[in-house]
């Protein structure tokens, strides 16, 4: 055990340096893709154009170009989601020293109407705290229209942060 401390002792001052006077915060997301999915329908000039198309279509043709519409709409929906996501992910990280994906929790563990679409972790230290959570409070205010619920979840100790192996050639 001297060895494997003694081996590892600069990655362990790293660590407890990184983690002093810091904790660790969750920001979850949870919401559907319903007014997402609406917001794009009314913008999407392509979806327009091959609504159009449909109406001047056979039956066999219009329902092919209903299904390549449904396959467009349900891209687009993903792909701005992911958008949205990775710019919360981006902009909550300006307020921390370090940030991870966290797995998503199914409903019956987070016992939530809507699924979890997101789990942000975050180590946050002390004197950025309020600014972290104001961040989240915008977040907020920004996906309202999307009717995603966002929760701020902490502090816990620094679990996801401390990740430690000894050093390398150290024996146990």
């Amino acid at each position: 055990l001297g060895k494997v401390l003694a081996d590892s002792y600069d990655a362990f001052q790293y660590l407890l340096d990184t983690i002093k006077d810091h904790s660790e915060w969750a920001v979850k997301i949870y919401g559907g893709s319903e007014a997402l999915k609406s917001s794009i329908e009314k913008t999407s000039s392509r979806l327009q154009a091959i609504s159009k198309e449909i109406s001047k279509k056979t039956a066999g043709v219009a329902y092919l170009l209903k299904k390549k519409s449904e396959t467009t709409l349900a891209e687009k929906v993903d792909d701005e989601k992911g958008r949205r996501l990775g710019e919360a992910f981006n902009n909550l990280s300006l307020y921390a020293s370090e940030a991870k994906w966290g797995e998503l929790s199914p409903r019956e563990l987070t016992g939530k109407e809507k699924p979890m679409i997101f789990n942000g972790i975050f180590l946050v230290a002390k004197v950025k705290l309020a600014q972290f959570t104001q961040a989240v409070e915008n977040l907020k205010r920004g996906l309202v229209h999307l009717q995603w619920e966002v929760s701020q979840v902490g502090p816990f100790p620094p679990y996801n942060f401390t990740n430690l192996s000894p050093a390398k050639g150290a024996e146990r």
